[in-house]
């Protein structure tokens, strides 16, 4: 006969055991008790449980013990209360051991996030439509939540997904021949499409570079995912690319979109007092992040109007990471603001400590592939190894941004007349403009 005491416990789960029946507790795998089919619709089954149509983000985050560095995200296609059928582009077999997660709650740059997180093990593969991905289906071993209670970063990335472009204004300046464009929110948006002449990875840099620099709290516009459709570039003339063998159309499909301020203005000679800048240390934060990124342009501002103030806000980050190439040649003049007054009130390299500080102890390599999962595929290729080698490069680099500080400063010493080392004031040197 039962003793009382496991009754109660089958009774209620909020009853603590007893030290002698502590020793007697085996955990026992957590499952699913569970799916809502009623609210989702139920899939074709032939299984025990009743699968729910249920489109759910999950990530494949380990493979026969193997860590994913960039966690697949799955397309799936139906879900219960024990297992689930996904695709995914590659061929899992049969009895592999693997991990499945979703963020509950997410913080897309630093700390913050709950991830729900299951083992599993696939029980059997299937033949998939979609060319290069495989279909499986997974039994849910057991089920876990990863919490991360540290303090976020103080600022988040804003990026809206899967706008409309409604209407083409102008085209814009500049070597990715971007066009501006009314967008299905309201607001107006600087966008870049995928065969613009500087190469199909800008895009995705402008979306690594945007929300890297969001992380150092920098200034830089809001940025989206538009989708531009075939009708709206037929029926523009201006939508074209232009170059040395005519005219093309502009590539119809996902682009890049930057927030369009209409109350900006690009600086010309002697339009912009530097006095009215309200955040010009914000250049010694962009020089850092530059320096970090290898940003192989000199740096693009430009400055929103507030009656008698301006503020400056970066943009254009198409030529980080050596715009197509993904690599680093480092040379102490990339990066540069061409106005370079606005670094002749730094004395050292103290007036870079708040955004080195952030660099070097806030962000780390999760932070760095996290944010690595909201590129499109499309916009790299769809080539995870190259992203990966590019996240590690970024991490890596993290202690030497200092260094390469340093030798801009010593370098460049008619930008930084004021900026001292050991005591001494640096010495100038001719400040050609990097190529």
């Amino acid at each position: 006969m039962r003793t009382i005491s496991s009754v109660k416990r089958q009774l209620s789960p909020w009853v603590v055991p007893s030290p002698a029946e502590k020793t007697q507790i085996i955990r026992q795998p957590r499952k699913f008790l569970c799916a809502p089919a009623h609210a989702m619709g139920v899939a074709e089954d032939r299984r025990r449980g009743p699968r729910s149509c249920l489109g759910l983000p999950l990530r494949l985050a380990s493979i026969g013990g193997c860590v994913e560095t960039l966690p697949v995200t799955l397309i799936t296609k139906n879900i219960s209360s024990t297992g689930v059928y996904a695709l995914a582009p590659r061929v899992i077999a049969p009895g592999t051991a693997i991990e499945l997660e979703v963020a509950l709650m997410e913080q897309l740059l630093g700390p913050g996030s709950t991830v729900f997180r299951t083992r599993a093990h696939v029980v059997r593969t299937g033949v998939c439509e979609v060319a290069g991905w495989s279909g499986f289906a997974a039994s849910f071993d057991d089920i876990d939540f990863q919490r991360d209670e540290r303090v976020p970063l103080a600022s988040q990335p804003q990026m809206t997904r899967n706008l409309l472009a409604v209407e083409c204004i102008r085209r814009m300046r500049g070597d990715s021949q971007s066009q501006l464009m009314r967008c299905s929110d309201g607001n107006y948006y600087v966008v870049k499409f995928q065969n613009n002449p500087q190469g199909l990875r800008v895009l995705a840099n402008e979306v690594l570079g945007s929300l890297l620099a969001t992380s150092l709290d920098l200034p830089v516009p809001k940025i989206a995912t538009i989708e531009v459709t075939e009708d709206i570039i037929r029926y523009s003339d201006d939508m074209v690319i232009q170059s040395g063998r005519g005219r093309e159309p502009l590539q119809a499909g996902l682009c890049f979109g930057s927030f369009f301020l209409r109350s900006c203005r690009e600086f010309v000679a002697n339009g912009v007092p530097w006095g009215t800048v309200e955040n010009s240390s914000d250049f010694f934060g962009m020089l850092v992040f530059d320096k970090w990124t290898c940003n192989t342009d000199a740096r693009q501002v430009v400055f929103a109007a507030d009656s008698s103030t301006h503020r400056a806000t970066m943009i254009d980050q198409g030529n980080c990471f050596n715009a197509g190439e993904w690599t680093f040649p480092d040379a102490p003049l990339r990066g540069l603001c061409h106005h370079r007054s606005v670094y002749r009130t730094i004395t050292g390299m103290r007036d870079f400590d708040p955004w080195l500080e952030t660099l070097e102890q806030r962000i780390d390599a999760a932070t760095l592939f996290r944010i690595g999962t909201l590129i499109p595929p499309e916009w790299y290729g769809s080539d995870r190894e190259a992203l990966g080698r590019l996240l590690c490069t970024l991490d890596r680099r993290r202690p030497f941004v200092r260094e390469l500080l340093q030798s801009t400063l010593r370098t460049c010493g008619d930008c930084f007349p004021n900026a001292a080392f050991d005591g001494a004031k640096s010495h100038g040197r001719d400040t050609q403009k990097a190529t």
